[in-house]
């Protein structure tokens, strides 16, 4: 299985900042791509966005305009560190990488298969 996740990317983006102001999610798997990316982001407080362990500065309060507004401007002029991109990539690589996720979730089918055939 090819992971499209995290391979080298050849394309280039035109892209300042991934903003994420969402009131309720699941895992954010589109902050997970933009993380993979290399892009920066800012993303809404909510409890689901500080699973992953970004830096205070990437939250904004969920509702608060002025504040995502406000930021969006500063966080489009900060961009990105490599060495914060690095810790992205390490972090995606180690705990979110979808050849491990999908062999874990092939293993659980496999045990239930086995288990259905014995009883």
């Amino acid at each position: 299985m090819k992971n499209y996740l995290f391979q080298k990317k050849k394309n280039n983006f035109n892209v300042g900042l991934f903003v994420l102001p969402s009131y309720y999610e699941g895992l954010p798997i589109a902050l997970l791509e933009a993380l993979s990316y290399g892009l920066p982001v800012l993303v809404s407080d909510i409890p689901q966005h500080h699973e992953l362990p970004l830096p205070e500065f990437r939250y904004f309060k969920v509702g608060d305009i002025e504040q995502l507004s406000q930021k969006i401007v500063d966080l489009y002029k900060l961009g990105i560190s490599d060495e914060e991109k690095q810790r992205y990539f390490k972090l995606l690589k180690e705990k979110y990488n979808w050849d491990e996720i999908a062999k874990k979730v092939f293993d659980v089918y496999k045990s239930l298969l086995k288990t259905s055939f014995i009883e």
